[in-house]
């Protein structure tokens, strides 16, 4: 995976190869690296470049923001560059509106960043009437050129992500004379005026919001955070004000299929429930105490690990600058032992930027250490889960997990009516076959069959015998019988229908399981297996081998085929009575469709003959793709890709992807993938089914949460 690819799977709560290791180098690191003074990096480097240099140097994940600013056609403005002497300059800057002029000066020091000395707000009245024409500008207009050059330079490098605003406390807080405690003297002394303030700022911000998605690729889009946070103001304060602006910002960037990240400093254990439903998807950097309030990131853990991923918690002064590399270490054991047992909603960041006075062998403690836990636990056996092992794989590391990792998980099959089965468990179980995946082996399994699907009840009989007689698999009575013996568990009925029944039996045994295509028989269905694993920790996923074959996968391959702009895929649809139509065969190509785009489809729009369907999807970014369905001709598997590198195909398939996928889900307790796109995929094909119903009018999705 790229160092974008990690934080991105990290944000969205999806497993990846390892713990993004994130610190917040700002200002002094990257200059430092670049060997500049302060003023020349303020004004001539840009941040995204600096940062992008910084990452690559230390070989880190990372993020960075950068910005646009929407026209103000009836604000004049110009600035006046002073040098003080001794390395300080000053910038003054005029802004002359229909209501009156505001002036504000910066001063600038070659050894620090830039600090504020005069702000434009000095008069209540007087001057918020003239500020009001420099905040709201025309959205329309605005240039996202330079965003886009900037997103295209980064590529994978790392996440870059467009900043939208801040907070509302800093909204009015930073252009005031007096900062943040004269604003907090306005907000009393005139509520009225902050509350209609606070419906436009609201306003501004969503369709600010909706012109970033619109108008760039950025992924992910940032919140800024100066003073609205619990340091400096109340939570009843700021639930009132601040967190309004987060859900609207969220709201308006998840209606497009893009994440959120928010900057919060400073104080926040008041409001940790609030963040967790705040819509936000990452947020950083919950500091240790004196600055913030969090010592044990297991109470983070339990508040909003479930939606909300953190970015920190490393302290920056007194672990990294006044710390040796065994208390950095020691730190960030602490930070994997107290957030796990699931990882993938940690990213290893620190409480602030990175101090110039950092020793370097501090900064590679950080990292080292950070690389070697990412790593060692996400492979990490069932054995390696409990309190007791976790202090010996601290210790020494990914060759403890391995050492003690059994040498073979078994597996168990619930249904035996499909050719999968047999594929499945030669491919485990043979190690001179052609395709053999090792780690884990088939030992037992549970007939089922389904007696209104000839080809599911007339094949359970062969495929039993073959199973018993070819590869010694034990055939037992019951599941509860079936999870007894084994480590995990296939669910491969070939009818969707019994799947929920038997995903139940095998989430109350507490055994990670795939689920074969079709998932369920019902998107209703699916999402019930979704949710019921969620609530009891159980991991799984499921669906189409062709997600995980090489030949998609391969051309799925950013530096091939770059962001994917649309897909064009296609597969064998024969019908079952008993299924929604493209349930059946036609989620080979969905899936195709879906490993491509991921999630995000608004609406799709079938037509459909007797030999042929084609459903058309419109996602939320305006991005467009297609699945064919064939029932005559010569069949097949595959797809087009149309990315911003490059235009790509694939044709084929094999099931060695998808069993690697299911042995390395039964060894790490890591899914591959979201099981909310899982579910999405099914909400895809149903609403396809309703399409046909209205003679192939455009039908939204359903919507779900999983929680």
């Amino acid at each position: 995976m790229t160092p974008k690819q990690r934080m991105l799977a990290a944000y969205r709560g999806e497993a990846a190869d390892t713990v993004p290791v994130a610190p917040e180098f700002w200002y002094y690191v990257p200059a430092k690296l670049l060997g500049v003074d302060m003023v020349t990096f303020e004004r001539e480097v840009p941040l995204w470049e600096a940062l992008q240099r910084t990452f690559h140097h230390y070989g880190t994940e990372g993020w960075a923001c950068v910005g646009a600013g929407p026209p103000h056609p009836d604000v004049q403005g110009d600035g006046e560059w002073t040098d003080l002497g001794e390395g300080r300059f000053e910038a003054r800057t005029t802004w002359r509106t229909p209501a009156g002029s505001l002036t504000m000066r910066q001063h600038y020091s070659r050894e620090e960043p830039s600090w504020a000395v005069e702000r434009p707000i000095k008069v209540f009245e007087r001057d918020w009437a003239a500020y009001r024409h420099c905040c709201f500008g025309v959205v329309e207009d605005t240039d996202w050129s330079g965003c886009r050059r900037a997103l295209d330079a980064v590529g994978e490098d790392y996440l870059l992500e467009v900043m939208v605003g801040v907070q509302f406390t800093d909204f009015i807080a930073n252009p005031r004379e007096g900062g943040l405690a004269q604003g907090l003297y306005d907000l009393l002394e005139h509520e009225a005026f902050f509350e209609a303030l606070h419906e436009e700022y609201l306003d501004y911000l969503r369709r600010f919001t909706r012109a970033a998605c619109q108008s760039t690729t950025a992924e992910s889009l940032f919140i800024g955070c100066s003073w609205s946070c619990l340091s400096l103001i109340s939570p009843a304060l700021w639930r009132r004000w601040d967190k309004p602006v987060i859900q609207a910002v969220a709201e308006e960037a998840h209606a497009h299929g893009r994440l959120v990240h928010l900057h919060y400093h400073g104080r926040c254990r008041d409001v940790l429930a609030d963040l967790a439903e705040s819509g936000a998807d990452c947020i950083c950097p919950f500091e240790r105490p004196p600055g913030g309030d969090i010592a044990d990131v297991a109470e983070v853990r339990d508040a909003i690990a479930d939606r909300v991923t953190m970015n920190g918690n490393v302290h920056t002064v007194e672990t990294l600058i006044r710390g040796t590399p065994a208390d950095v270490r020691r730190e960030v054991e602490g930070i994997f032992e107290h957030w796990r047992p699931d990882l993938r909603r940690l990213i290893l960041g620190t409480g602030d930027q990175v101090g110039r006075e950092t020793p370097d062998e501090n900064l590679a403690a950080l990292i080292e250490t950070g690389r070697e836990l990412g790593k060692a636990i996400r492979q990490e056996d069932t054995t390696m889960r409990t309190a007791a092992a976790l202090p010996a794989l601290l210790t020494l590391g990914a060759s403890v997990a391995a050492q003690d990792a059994p040498s073979e998980l078994r597996l168990g099959l619930i249904g035996l009516d499909t050719s999968h089965v047999i594929a499945f468990t030669s491919m485990l179980n043979d190690p001179s076959h052609g395709e053999h995946v090792p780690g884990a082996k088939v030992v037992a399994a549970v007939k089922g069959g389904s007696p209104d699907i000839p080809s599911s009840i007339s094949r359970v009989e062969e495929y039993s015998k073959q199973l018993q007689e070819q590869f010694g698999v034990e055939v037992v009575d019951s599941i509860p019988a079936l999870c007894e013996q084994v480590d995990g568990v296939l669910i491969t009925s070939l009818d969707g229908r019994p799947h929920l029944e038997q995903a139940r039996q095998v989430i109350a045994a507490g055994k990670p399981f795939f689920v074969d295509k079709p998932v369920a028989g019902t998107f209703e269905d699916c999402l019930e297996i979704a949710r019921l694993a969620r609530q009891a920790g159980v991991p799984w996923f499921g669906g189409s081998s062709l997600r995980w074959w090489s030949g998609v996968q391969e051309a799925l391959d950013p530096e091939t085929v770059g962001d994917i702009l649309g897909c064009d895929a296609f597969s064998p649809c024969s019908l079952e009575p008993h299924h929604p139509d493209l349930f059946w065969y036609g989620v080979h190509g969905v899936e195709i469709l879906y490993a491509a785009m991921g999630r995000g489809c608004k609406t799709v729009q079938r037509a459909s003959t007797d030999t042929t369907e084609v459903v058309i999807g419109v996602w939320a970014d305006g991005r467009i793709g297609t699945f064919r369905g064939t029932r005559s001709g010569k069949h097949d598997y595959g797809g087009t890709f149309f990315g911003t590198k490059g235009i790509t195909s694939a044709k084929g398939h094999s099931y060695k992807g998808l069993v690697e996928q299911i042995v390395r889900l039964m060894q790490t307790k890591q899914p591959p993938m979201d099981p909310a796109e899982i579910v999405e995929e099914y909400g895809f094909m149903q609403a396809a089914d309703e399409s046909k119903r209205q003679g192939g009018a455009p039908v939204p999705l359903p919507e779900f949460k999983l929680d």
